[in-house]
């Protein structure tokens, strides 16, 4: 069982009886920003299992994987919600692997409820405390937030390419000018 599997199956167990059946319809199918434990819970039973699939099956096509963790490397999670591409990411890397941890990890989510929740998360997971937080909309953030640091940055882009209300362009153009 992964990490991630685990703190689903925690998030079951700590949700109402009521809301266990179709957790989904407590939080608008995961399109609205959640704002408390129940709603943090069941956005993890509704869509837990489905990211996790998406991210490993996502990182299983690169063929260079072994090459990125042993050297320095940073993440950048755009829109993490709980951290989930983050926490896919590290348990991923775990199996089999010599790993080098991450020398920084930014988390930018505007829910202040998901962003804790992330941090509390990826810290357990990866016992290190180089977690920044980033609680902005990703039109609103700029790129002294997102310095790059190191020479390899891997940047998660977990369900939020599609929302209509993110400016692609000016997302676009914010990486591009943070290149090295």
């Amino acid at each position: 069982m992964t990490d991630l599997q685990r703190i689903i199956s925690k998030a079951y167990e700590n949700l109402p009886n009521k809301k266990r059946a179709k957790p989904w319809t407590f939080v608008n199918h995961g399109v609205d920003l959640l704002k408390n434990e129940d709603e943090l819970n069941c956005y993890l039973v509704a869509y837990g299992k489905m990211h996790e699939e998406k991210i490993h099956s996502a990182l299983s096509t690169l063929t260079n994987i072994k090459e990125i963790v042993k050297n320095k490397y940073q993440i950048i999670d755009w829109g993490c919600g709980q951290g989930l591409a983050t926490l896919c990411f590290l348990d991923y890397i775990k199996d089999g692997l010599t790993i080098k941890k991450p020398q920084s990890i930014k988390l930018i989510e505007p829910s202040n409820s998901a962003i804790t929740k992330a941090e509390k998360y990826i810290k357990t997971i990866s016992q290190d405390n180089n977690t920044q937080l980033i609680e902005k909309r990703l039109d609103d953030v700029n790129l002294s937030d997102i310095k790059i640091t190191e020479p390899v940055t891997i940047n998660f882009f977990s369900n939020i390419l599609d929302i209509e209300s993110i400016n692609l362009e000016k997302l676009t153009e914010l990486i591009k000018s943070n290149l090295k």
